[in-house]
């Protein structure tokens, strides 16, 4: 009888809003970290509900706030260690990251101080049976991403790699799924807006993370301005070895592009040599190399009026186009003085 009494009144959001934020108050006592849960609403083994889940971090400053969060169960067993979420809904979530001179995220001191606010456990059977957690669907609604550096400073145009902004995040993520060190899915839409101007509309495409890849197929970006298609793109790397941070001179793209729509003044966000040309032209073929180290293959572009150019390319110093060296061999050339 007491059981069962126990289980109504826990079907009440009021309890569950309280013993959640004892939840809350005690993992804010353990990371010295402010953490607090407006509501809670509870269907057991169907969804779960929060609202106002806010995470402050060592800055006092805010790392994660979600304003609605819905999770619906797909399967819950306690005895076997198993959840698995059909969908998540996240909305009007912000994210905020920051990096010291160290180069180590708020998260990260986050994550540690949670780590090591963990109480020490006797050990027991079944101690190194972990749950399994799946997440089969991803909706991010009206969200928000932040990442400032330490080493910010004000930028007159484009992109502030130290200091990016992103808002009015829509993702729809589809058919997530988990194996050993890689990862896969379907970002079925994706848009936004960065504070530089910078504005995706659409983004689709088939995403996998590995330790050593993020690869993309079957890929459709559509921005403001233009729209490219391509059958693939990878982007490989060396783990622990500054690969993301030195994208430029390190990181490995091997591009297969399809005939893509591409506008100066969308790449002029995220290289600001580019700011004041105006123009539109049409790309396909492959792109392989760095950044910095650029190979093309099978390139054609058509550009103007009547310009158009067919073959292959060795391109070095980009993104510092006044310094950068080009070498072509090109099977057909044709253009005008008006182009």
């Amino acid at each position: 009888m007491i059981p069962c009494l126990m289980y109504i009144l826990f079907l009440s959001s009021k309890v569950q809003t309280h013993v959640c934020r004892k939840v809350a108050n005690y993992l804010s006592e353990q990371t010295n970290t402010p953490i607090t849960i407006e509501g809670v609403d509870i269907s057991p083994f169907k969804a779960v509900i929060l609202k106002g889940l806010y995470v402050e971090d060592y800055r006092q400053d805010t790392l994660v706030y979600v304003d609605y969060l819905k999770a619906k169960i797909d399967l819950f067993k306690i005895g076997q260690k198993k959840l698995h979420i059909d969908k998540l809904t996240l909305s009007k979530l912000y994210f905020n990251l920051y990096e010291d001179e160290d180069r180590i995220l708020n998260i990260e001191v986050f994550l540690d101080s949670l780590s090591k606010g963990d109480s020490p456990r006797e050990p027991t059977e079944k101690s190194g049976e972990s749950w399994d957690v799946k997440v089969a669907n991803v909706d991010l609604e009206d969200s928000r991403f932040g990442y400032k550096t330490i080493a910010y400073a004000p930028q007159f145009y484009g992109m502030n790699y130290d200091d990016i902004y992103v808002t009015n995040i829509d993702l729809q993520a589809r058919n997530i799924a988990i194996d050993a060190d890689s990862v896969g899915f379907f970002v079925q839409h994706l848009s936004c807006s960065e504070k530089s101007g910078f504005q995706l509309k659409d983004f689709k495409a088939n995403n996998w993370f590995t330790s050593h890849q993020w690869g993309l197929s079957k890929v459709n970006i559509v921005s403001k301005n233009s729209k490219l298609n391509a059958d693939h793109l990878h982007f490989n790397y060396v783990p622990n070895e500054g690969y993301w941070a030195d994208f430029t001179t390190k990181m490995q793209l091997d591009f297969q592009f399809k005939s893509s729509k591409i506008s100066f003044l969308d790449l002029a966000y995220f290289n600001e040599d580019l700011l004041g040309f105006r123009e539109t032209g049409y790309l396909s073929g492959r792109l392989y190399g760095t950044i910095f180290d650029l190979r093309g293959r099978n390139i054609d572009i058509v550009y103007g009026d009547n310009t158009a150019i067919k073959g292959r390319f060795y391109m070095n110093g980009l993104p510092y186009l006044k310094d950068s060296y080009l070498e072509a061999d090109f099977k057909e050339l044709t253009t005008s003085i008006s182009d």
